[in-house]
C-alpha cells in the first residue's frame, strides 16, 4: 500500500530515546513545519527556566544536504552535513489502525472531530508526531537566517539523517534547559 503525504504540513513531535539501562522519554511539544515539495523541515523550541528565556531551531534542507542549528538566545548558528535521505511524513506502509477517538464532544454536531490512530514501523524507532494541519503559515521560514551567512558545514562529522537530527535537537534543548538550573 503506497501512502502519500500532503505537500506542506505543520504539527508537533516528541522524541523517545531508549538506552541499554532505562527508558527515557524526552517530551517536547515542539512545532514542526514540513515541506514535502522542497524537502525541507523546521523545528522550533522556545522555553524559560529560572527566569531565563531560550529559543532554538533546527532547519533541515535535504536537497542542499545541510542543516542549521540555530540558537537565537545565544545568537549562534552551526551548519552541519545532512544525508539526502528525505523522510516523507506519512502513515507507514505497514500501518495498522489502532483505533478511533473523538476529540472534543460527540454530543452535538460540530463539537468534535473523529481521528484515526495508526501504528507501524519507522526507521530508527521513529518519532511521534501529532496535531498536523495541511499547509505552512510562512514558507519564508525555510530560508537560513542572516546569522548563518555562508557558513561551511563541519566536514569532520558524518552526515546526520532526519531522525538523528531530531534526537540531537531534543538533547540540545534538554541540555540548554538544564544549564538554566544553575
Amino acid at each position: 500500500m503506497r501512502v502519500f503525504s500532503p505537500p506542506m504540513m505543520s504539527g508537533s513531535f516528541s522524541v523517545v530515546r531508549v538506552s541499554d539501562l532505562h527508558f527515557e522519554h524526552i517530551y517536547l511539544s515542539n512545532p514542526i513545519s514540513y515541506d514535502n515539495f522542497g524537502q525541507k523541515a523546521l523545528i522550533k523550541h522556545a522555553g524559560s527556566n529560572n527566569g531565563t528565556n531560550f529559543n532554538m531551531e533546527v532547519l533541515m534542507l535535504f536537497r542542499e544536504k545541510v542543516y542549521y542549528e540555530i540558537n537565537w538566545s545565544k545568537f549562534s548558528c552551526k551548519k552541519k552535513a545532512l544525508d539526502d535521505a528525505f523522510v516523507p511524513m506519512q502513515v507507514p506502509s505497514d500501518a495498522k489502525l489502532m483505533g478511533q477517538a473523538i476529540l472534543g464532544s460527540s454530543s452535538s454536531w460540530g463539537m468534535g472531530v473523529l481521528v484515526n490512530t495508526w501504528y507501524g514501523s519507522l526507521p530508527e524507532n521513529g518519532e511521534n508526531t501529532f496535531n498536523w494541519v495541511i499547509g505552512n503559515v510562512d514558507p519564508m521560514e525555510y530560508i537560513p537566517p542572516s546569522i548563518c551567512p555562508k557558513l561551511k558545514a563541519d566536514e569532520t562529522e558524518a552526515p546526520s539523517n532526519f531522525f538523528k537530527v531530531l534526537k540531537d535537537f531534543a538533547q540540545n534543548v534538554k541540555d540548554e534547559e538544564s544549564m538554566q538550573d544553575y
